[in-house]
């Protein structure tokens, strides 16, 4: 009995600590143009495997978040994305996603950012606004995505996260609202580490941190092939070399002053590939003539969905695991891709928990093969991959809607854009607390009051057998 109780302790105790964790996913709205049947909706999110998800991405004009495609609000003739978007998030069999809109990008590049932050007037405009703006779309706060701050850009940054902060926080909360959320993707890369970000100041006031943890490799002057996202450096690597992995840029990170709590680790849903210069030579380091092909669905030079991965090893490609490195790549005549799968997905988990993160973030939701049509055969083989390894379950998924076209083909202004190269709520506090009390009373307590029961029927026997000693011998038998 003793022992029932104490494992049930456990249960409740690793329930907690996985609530604790973050499983952050990033939507794109633009993977809606993608060629059929890898068209992307907001209906195909499945939110029971997200605590957090980020609408990526809103532009600014004027120093004033902006939508950034046609159909993001609503229009007269057709249901906006961000409602359609808020509608899936709703739809969870449990807690409802945090949801945060991303402004920023690759796409939209620093000027932006420039001027919006480089003075104080200008700061409120955007801070002001944006609580406008973020409340009366139903978002749950801002995500950041700044690609990057300059030095001179520094204390600017800092700045305007102090100041968000504080408006978020003497916001008078609508009923039935939080406050608002902020955070920030920020870069892994050690140039941009040391020269934009005042970590200890971001670190105070951003509510987590995530960390874009891949495109270390495969985005311009490579000579040989190389994984985009290692988590740790190969025995070859010296120099700057070795610190192109996740497990530097974290230690630097936090050495500069980040809580591990706070930081986020990015994993991402995709590979970066390469053209070898000869099929005969597929290693690490192997020359390469550049990027490789555009592939079917992504179309950008260099990049594979996972989905496109598995169809290439689905029809005659390699798959090399190198469990000591933590390395994996798959090649295919002269294609070759450094990439993730369940098996790398879950190392990196495990070692960001060994390592005391805040939880994992996905770049990005319509990489992976959520249709189950390659790769596996349920729905989000790599996000479920991760829940499992963060949180020791897999959480009760949503049906899978088929995802719905916009309700007009009449597109004013929508423009193709690249798929960039970035970027459940667990339980809240009490949540956390209703799970705790319901396993107190339900499991705990009766266990507790048989054990009470078992041991006073024991000692009454006991008692009526040394009353009766001479004339029932037996019961001490």
């Amino acid at each position: 009995m003793r022992r029932v109780v104490f494992l049930t302790l456990l249960a409740v105790m690793a329930t907690c600590k996985g609530a604790e964790y973050k499983v952050v996913c990033y939507y794109t709205n633009w993977a809606q143009y993608r060629p059929t049947p890898w068209k992307y909706y907001p209906e195909d999110i499945d939110p029971a495997l997200c605590t957090h998800v980020i609408y990526a991405f809103a532009k600014m004009v004027n120093h004033q978040l902006a939508p950034f495609e046609w159909n993001d609000d609503n229009t007269e003739w057709s249901t906006g994305m961000y409602e359609r978007f808020m509608t899936r998030l709703s739809q969870n069999n449990g807690p409802t996603p945090k949801s945060l809109l991303a402004v920023g990008g690759w796409n939209f590049g620093t000027q932006p950012f420039k001027d919006m932050t480089s003075s104080a007037a200008n700061r409120r405009t955007f801070i002001e606004t944006s609580i406008t703006y973020l409340r009366e779309r139903g978002f749950d706060g801002l995500d950041l995505d700044w690609e990057y701050p300059h030095a001179e850009d520094k204390t600017n940054f800092a700045l305007l996260v102090q100041e968000l902060r504080e408006a978020y926080d003497a916001e008078v909360v609508p009923a039935g609202k939080e406050r608002l959320l902020l955070s920030a993707a920020v870069s892994a890369g050690k140039t941009h580490i040391e020269a934009g970000y005042d970590i200890p100041t971001l670190a105070r006031y951003l509510d987590f941190i995530n960390l874009m943890a891949y495109d270390f490799r495969g985005t311009g002057g490579d000579t040989g092939t190389g994984h985009h996202s290692l988590l740790q450096a190969l025995p070859t690597e010296t120099g700057d070399d070795a610190t192109l992995n996740a497990a530097w840029a974290v230690d630097r990170w936090i050495s500069d002053g980040a809580p591990p709590s706070k930081l986020v680790l990015g994993i991402p849903l995709y590979g970066r590939s390469f053209t070898l210069s000869s099929p005969s030579n597929t290693g690490v380091n192997a020359p390469i003539t550049g990027r490789g092909p555009a592939q079917t669905y992504t179309r950008e030079a260099g990049v594979m969905s996972y989905y496109e991965v598995c169809t290439m090893l689905n029809t005659g490609g390699t798959r090399v695991w190198n469990e000591q490195d933590k390395l994996l790549y798959a090649y295919k005549d002269n294609l070759w891709v450094g990439y993730d799968d369940e098996t790398s997905v879950r190392a990196k988990v495990e070692w960001l928990r060994d390592r005391g993160l805040g939880g994992a973030m996905v770049w990005s939701l319509d990489f992976d093969d959520f249709k189950a049509t390659t790769c596996a055969e349920h729905p989000y083989p790599l996000l479920k991959a991760v829940n499992q390894a963060l949180l020791g379950y897999t959480p009760e998924v949503v049906t899978m809607a088929t995802g719905a076209p916009p309700t007009s083909d009449n597109k004013p202004g929508a423009t193709e854009t690249s798929d960039g190269d970035k970027p459940t709520q667990p339980a809240t506090d009490n949540d956390s607390l209703i799970v705790i009390l319901l396993v107190v009373f339900l499991v705990i307590v009766p266990l507790l009051v048989a054990a009470i029961v078992s041991y006073r029927f024991r000692a009454e026997i006991r008692k009526r057998c040394q009353n009766q000693a001479e004339k029932y011998r037996s019961c001490y038998k």
